[in-house]
């Protein structure tokens, strides 16, 4: 899976652009503030539907510009397709192959991307909300089934919430309750038995990956924490409905009186541990940004199987955050099968992986083609032929 050709229209800095990418790995550097980060932004977007960056979508909107525009052609091992997200200020309009979608949901998960941005280094000792969203970002690309009940649980919860606030007596918001936890158990229990299974798949990749960032001298472990016992997982959705429910029945109580949901999926979180301790308290910065980029690559793994291919890796300014070692380390672990688009400051990093970049130079909104000095290889491992080779 890779993008072969972007378009931008009045998206952040670029006015107008259309260009050419390799299905390899390639490489935008420019100074701060040139519109490097803008473009993996763009690729997000068509695979999301909204942005990382932001919650509103004016904001990718160019300044004083009616209307944002973002087309791709994408190859996947099913073909290729034209995907085109616009927004005007007031709607967005999603299109797959030409045909405009009726919703965005059904839009999302076309293009899959693995996404890592200097931000997720919180993902180790920051809010637990931040590895939630690791969590909802994959499963709901993967899963519309996920992303249905995701949005359906938030809805009942934000209902339940405004119930445990308002000024009701304690008898009739009990009697209420009964009547909204078996829908928030049904949506919640099958977002917990997914991400559940989820963290299973990715922590035997994510200690391997670990291990080879850090020399082999520390092992990574994770743990989905979350209301319903581990037990409960060994069985099926319906199993983790059973729990969830009791436990909602039982915390009922407390929920009225401290007016809140006190347990569920908007309480989850991952367990991060370095050598069998918790990351949050003891892991250096060095440690943190291995776990955090072990845990990025293991998603993508994790994506190639369910999607039989790899899917399309974007790391934003990845390497300066980490020391000579890791980052060595790093580029030698990128699948060579997968589209890798990278943003930096400096070039000289990429040396030891220089004769299959592609590299662009970005500045003001502008993008220079890829450089004479440095050749790409194709999927398959192969440098091709240059112009002149070609022509002999």
């Amino acid at each position: 899976m890779y993008v072969l050709h972007l378009e931008l229209v009045h998206f952040r800095n670029y006015r107008a652009l259309s260009l050419d990418l390799h299905p390899g790995t390639t490489v935008f550097v420019g100074d701060n503030g040139q519109g490097k980060t803008n473009l993996l932004e763009a690729v997000a977007v068509l695979a999301l539907g909204k942005s990382f960056r932001t919650p509103r979508d004016d904001e990718w909107r160019m300044w004083g510009e009616d209307r944002s525009l973002i087309r791709a052609e994408v190859v996947t091992a099913r073909g290729s397709t034209e995907l085109e997200l616009s927004y005007d200020g007031r709607t967005k309009t999603a299109k797959a192959g030409g045909v405009t979608l009726e919703r965005l949901q059904a839009f999302v998960g076309r293009l899959g991307v693995v996404l890592f941005v200097p931000e997720d280094l919180a993902l180790i000792g920051g809010a637990p909300k931040l590895r939630r969203r690791f969590f909802d970002l994959e499963l709901a690309q993967r899963k519309p089934r996920y992303l249905y009940h995701l949005s359906r649980y938030n809805k009942i919860l934000l209902q339940r919430n405004r119930l445990l606030k308002d000024e009701t007596d304690a008898a009739t918001k009990a009697s209420l309750l009964e009547a909204y936890d078996p829908l928030l158990a049904e949506s919640g229990a099958y977002v917990m038995h997914e991400r559940a299974r989820f963290v299973e798949r990715i922590a035997p990749h994510a200690e391997a990956i670990y291990g080879a960032l850090s020399g082999g001298r520390e092992r990574l472990g994770l743990r989905y924490v979350t209301a319903v016992e581990p037990e409960a997982f060994a069985g099926g959705v319906e199993d983790v409905e059973a729990v969830f429910r009791r436990k909602l029945a039982e915390s009922r109580e407390r929920d009225i009186i401290r007016r809140q949901s006190l347990i569920g999926v908007h309480r989850d979180d991952l367990l991060i541990t370095i050598d069998g301790r918790p990351a949050e308290t003891h892991a250096s910065q060095g440690q943190r940004r291995s776990a955090a980029l072990a845990l990025k690559l293991a998603e993508a793994a994790v994506a190639r199987e369910d999607l039989g291919e790899p899917p399309v890796v974007l790391l934003d300014d990845v390497l300066s955050e980490l020391d000579p070692r890791r980052q060595a380390a790093l580029l030698e672990h990128l699948d060579p099968r997968a589209q890798t688009l990278i943003t930096t400051a400096a070039l000289e990093t990429f040396s030891s992986i220089r004769r299959r970049l592609a590299v662009y130079a970005i500045k003001g909104g502008a993008v220079v083609p890829p450089s004479a000095d440095f050749r790409r290889t194709s999927a398959d491992g192969r440098r091709p032929k240059t112009h002149d080779e070609e022509n002999r």
